[in-house]
């Protein structure tokens, strides 16, 4: 499960999407920085998802903590929700190192390539 380190809601969204575009070298979620424009998601990274031979979950950090009663992970993140406990797949850390979508998808690819 892909967790974006916003809140879910409109009025985030549009908050998110403001801060994105006025003030990028400060924006928090280096997941949505890459994946997203300001009309949604990029229809590469929307791609790409689809080829993936698993299932792709994503959320917000709100409703990620309250789902999985988290409250110390650093977001953004991918989280392996089964089997249980919930695991950091892809910890804030490593996706803040991917700045730009193919990197981010270089690493996912590479990460999968590690747990076959």
């Amino acid at each position: 499960m892909f967790v974006y380190n916003a809140d879910a809601g409109r009025l985030n969204a549009a908050w998110d999407s403001a801060h994105k575009l006025l003030s990028p070298g400060t924006y928090r979620c280096s997941l949505c920085a890459v994946t997203h424009h300001p009309l949604g998601m990029k229809k590469q990274w929307s791609d790409f998802i689809e080829s993936l031979e698993c299932e792709v979950d994503f959320c917000h950090r709100d409703e990620a903590e309250k789902q999985f009663r988290l409250n110390s992970t650093d977001w953004p993140a991918v989280l392996l929700v089964a089997p249980e406990p919930v695991v950091s797949w892809l910890t804030a850390k490593q996706l803040g190192e991917a700045l730009t979508l193919d990197e981010l998808q270089t690493l996912i690819r590479g990460k999968l390539d590690e747990d076959v």
